[in-house]
């Protein structure tokens, strides 16, 4: 059984979003933890 076109699509397009969304929320936990570092980092020598 071939999908819809439409359907198919909207398969492709939720899988693709779900994809960027997982990179850019893994992005952005890599940026938290890195500024948090030098947060905690910046403190102690400060101070």
């Amino acid at each position: 059984m071939v999908p819809e076109a439409g359907e198919g699509a909207a398969v492709v397009g939720i899988w693709v979003s779900n994809k960027a969304l997982s990179g850019f929320y893994r992005g952005v936990i890599r940026e938290v933890r890195m500024w948090s570092r030098v947060r905690s980092v910046g403190e102690i020598q400060g101070e």
